[in-house]
């Protein structure tokens, strides 16, 4: 997937609607960089905002300080995580990007490329239950 990024307003890192839920494996990674909130399904993890923006951009540089190591909604967006019963998919969040002119994507590998993820039954229910909420 690629998407040129250079001339948008960054909105997916300064989104308040937008707030990267964390894979039950990233969540040892971001343990420092994370908030928990709990649903009725487990406590999920998400990425810390520090005035209003993810705490990993840079507003200097308007770059992400780890983006090498960022979670996988971040590596996907504009794509969101979506759940049919077990299988996962994914779908295309037309609401914040400035950029989807110069989207360049194989949909077919960007869901293999998900699947090859884990996800719980009890994380799917708790992050379907976030829906609206980040």
């Amino acid at each position: 997937m690629q998407i040129d990024c250079s001339s948008c307003n960054k909105n997916c890192c300064h989104n308040p609607y937008l707030t990267p839920i964390l894979l039950p494996a990233e969540e040892m990674l971001f343990i420092d960089s994370s908030e928990r909130i709990e649903t009725l399904h487990r406590i999920m993890h998400f990425l810390k905002k520090l005035e209003g923006s993810c705490l990993f951009f840079n507003r200097d540089t308007e770059k992400c300080t780890n983006y090498n190591k960022r979670p996988l909604e971040c590596k996907i967006y504009p794509f969101l995580l979506d759940f049919n019963g077990q299988n996962s998919n994914v779908k295309l969040d037309k609401r914040f990007c400035q950029s989807l002119e110069t989207l360049s994507c194989n949909q077919k590998e960007l869901i293999t490329f998900v699947q090859s993820f884990f996800f719980p039954e009890n994380w799917i229910r708790g992050y379907e239950s976030l829906q609206g909420f980040y």
